[in-house]
């Protein structure tokens, strides 16, 4: 905004000097009538006009005039990036709940069936099988982990059934253990947070909408329960997303703010964790929101009342594939569309869209959005594609489920010795 900024004071010949609201918000009515932040400052007429990534609302039209969009974005949600974890149930993911359970039904059928067909062959043949249940069952498991079993039906009938069986398990386990290994070379990240509607559906990350903007009042009294109900259980206000993108990062809640903003912090996020930039250094962005005085015009903001000419990292790093890390994720549901709008008082409005379009229609707008959005293919890369190239070694975590179900077979085990051992000296 800086540089259209100096864009509009060179065509139009004005010096300025930049006020910052008492509030830093953009512009909101409250209870007793009045407005509050730049919004307010333009109806009482302490400024002249403010430039910033304005949205056009039907309040807003009440008491100030907005010019043509310079830029048009979106509404989205800014979360911390999630990493790869360790699952304990990880084990069970190769195949869905509805598998699991017809795979147990099987064990249970084949095993019923086996031990009634071989009992029933036994009386036609005049043969008798010792300890049936208990080898019908023991088969069952073995030839399900393609281990060799001691025992198979003596008649053709049982023999039929345990061939079948033998296939069956063949290809549940070898899809089993291939899909296990695809999974534990290649881990997928769950992104629990990619739209509106999984924000208001999970309980464990709270959110924030953006102080003195339009989100509050467009979710509000929007027609959608879904966008009615982030508003409703919102647990706050930021107030605005470059200012909160640590706190964003650092997962202490999930921000709704325009895309723009978000990717610059994105972009701040993934440049400092490589080391060319502190946090000095990006604090010269020029804020979102620039209200104005008569007979000049200034930057407020609260990184102070100076403009400042951010240069990006020499080294584009998009060309240079798997490098960094960053710990910011846009979601890929926009909530909503908004411009970015230069609100001017009327007194202006007659000769300043001439200037917008220039800009507009030039790609000189494009231009410097690029240039301050440094390693975006980078920073918008999907949290799977986090995992580094070669392949690392399995930690204790990995394991944990496994070797929880061991842990609860041996305590199994132990619990029937003890109740055999009590049976036996009582009937002793």
């Amino acid at each position: 905004m800086g540089n259209v900024l100096e864009i509009f004071a060179s065509m139009m010949n004005f010096d300025y000097v930049v006020v910052r609201p008492p509030d830093s918000l953009w512009g909101a009515r409250l209870n007793n009538g009045s407005w509050s932040g730049m919004v307010g400052m333009l109806e009482r007429e302490e400024v002249e006009f403010a430039l910033g990534p304005f949205t056009i609302t039907p309040q807003r039209e009440t008491v100030v005039d907005f010019t043509v969009a310079v830029h048009n974005d979106n509404k989205a949600i800014l979360t911390v990036r999630p990493g790869l974890q360790s699952d304990v149930s990880g084990f069970l993911k190769p195949f869905t709940l509805d598998v699991w359970l017809l795979f147990l039904l099987s064990i249970l059928a084949i095993g019923t069936t086996m031990r009634m067909l071989t009992s029933t062959e036994d009386r036609i043949f005049g043969t008798f099988t010792k300890n049936l249940t208990t080898k019908t069952a023991a088969w069952v498991f073995q030839t399900l982990t393609q281990e060799s079993s001691d025992w198979i039906p003596k008649n053709d009938g049982g023999r039929l059934i345990v061939t079948t069986w033998l296939l069956a398990s063949l290809v549940f386990m070898s899809s089993y253990s291939g899909i296990l290994t695809a999974m534990l070379t290649l881990p997928r990240v769950t992104i629990p947070i990619d739209s509106l509607e999984d924000l208001v559906a999970q309980d464990d990350l709270p959110w924030r909408l953006e102080a003195g903007s339009m989100a509050t009042k467009f979710l509000e009294e929007s027609e959608d329960p879904v966008r009615r109900k982030a508003a409703a259980m919102s647990s706050g206000y930021f107030k605005d997303c470059w200012s909160s993108r640590q706190a964003i990062a650092n997962g202490e809640f999930a921000g709704i703010c325009d895309e723009t903003t978000m990717k610059k912090a994105m972009s701040w996020d993934f440049s400092c964790q490589l080391g060319y930039l502190g946090e000095a250094e990006w604090q010269g962005l020029l804020p979102e929101s620039l209200p104005l005085t008569p007979g000049g015009m200034g930057a407020g903001s609260e990184y102070g009342e100076q403009m400042y000419q951010v240069d990006p990292p020499t080294t584009d790093m998009d060309s240079v594939p798997g490098v960094g890390t960053w710990d910011l994720l846009l979601a890929q549901s926009a909530i909503a569309n908004s411009g970015y709008k230069a609100t001017w008082l009327a007194s202006h409005r007659m000769t300043l869209p001439i200037s917008i379009d220039i800009i507009k229609h030039s790609g000189i707008l494009s231009k410097w959005i690029g240039d301050q959005i440094t390693n975006t293919s980078q920073c918008l890369r999907p949290p799977s594609a986090d995992r580094t190239e070669s392949i690392s070694a399995l930690n204790i975590e990995a394991f944990l489920g496994p070797l929880s179900v061991l842990l609860a077979g041996c305590v199994l085990a132990f619990l029937s010795f003890l109740m055999e051992h009590i049976l036996f000296i009582a009937l002793n």
